[in-house]
C-alpha cells in the first residue's frame, strides 16, 4: 500500500482490488479518547461515509464510487483529476460544480467541508470527494453552510457562476439562498 494522502481523521492509500487500482481510506485511533468510544466513532463515521457514497453513487452525484467497507476501512474508486484549488476553474466547470452540489444535496446529503481542496476537475467534469464530515439531512442550514465554506475558497465572479448553476439545478433553492445570504451576516463569517 502507498500513502496518497493524510488528514487529521484518516489516511489515504492506493492499493489494488481484482487487478484494479483504487482507494483505501483507514480512520485513525485518536489516543485522546477512550478507547472504546474511539472503536464506536470510527465504526459509525465509516459506516456513514459507505451510505453517503452509496446515495451518491445511487442519485448519479459526480462522486468515488462506493467499493467496500469493513470496521474503520473503506474502499472507493480511485478519480483522476486535479484538486479544484490547483485548477483554473472555467465557466462551464464552476457550473457544473454548482450542478452537482445541488444534485447531492437534493439527495439529502450536506458534504460538510465543500471546498475546492475537496473537488477534483479533469477534462470538463468536477467530481466531489472526501465525505469524512458529511451527514444525511434536510437542512436548510447545512446546505447554505456548503455554499457558505465554497464561496471562501474561490473569488466573487467564479462563486457567482457556480451559485447561479446551482440555484437553476437545485430543487426550490430559494430557502438554501435565504439561509446562505442570513449566515453570512452572522458576527463569525463577517470580515472584521
Amino acid at each position: 500500500m502507498k500513502t496518497i494522502g493524510r488528514g487529521a481523521e484518516a489516511t489515504l492509500y492506493l492499493t489494488t482490488l481484482k487487478g484494479k487500482r483504487v482507494v483505501t481510506k483507514k480512520r485513525l485511533q485518536k489516543k485522546y479518547r477512550h478507547p472504546l468510544l474511539d472503536a464506536r466513532l470510527r465504526k459509525s463515521r465509516t459506516r456513514r461515509e459507505e451510505r453517503v457514497l452509496q446515495r451518491l453513487n445511487e442519485k448519479g452525484v459526480s462522486a468515488p464510487r462506493f467499493i467496500d467497507a469493513k470496521g474503520t476501512q473503506i474502499v472507493f474508486s480511485l478519480e483522476k483529476g486535479v484538486a479544484a484549488k490547483n485548477a483554473r476553474l472555467s465557466n462551464a466547470i464552476l457550473g457544473e460544480i454548482g450542478k452537482q452540489l445541488a444534485l447531492m444535496h437534493d439527495a439529502g446529503v450536506a458534504h460538510g467541508d465543500f471546498t475546492t481542496s475537496n473537488i477534483l476537475v479533469e477534462g470538463g467534469k468536477a467530481k466531489i470527494i472526501d465525505f469524512g464530515l458529511s451527514s444525511f439531512t434536510q437542512s436548510v442550514e447545512d446546505f447554505a453552510t456548503d455554499l457558505v465554506l465554497f464561496e471562501k475558497t474561490v473569488a466573487p465572479q467564479e462563486f457567482a457562476v457556480f451559485l447561479k448553476a446551482y440555484a437553476k439545478r437545485k430543487k426550490n433553492p430559494r430557502a438554501v439562498l435565504a439561509r446562505f445570504r442570513e449566515i453570512k451576516q452572522r458576527g463569525r463569517y463577517v470580515e472584521r
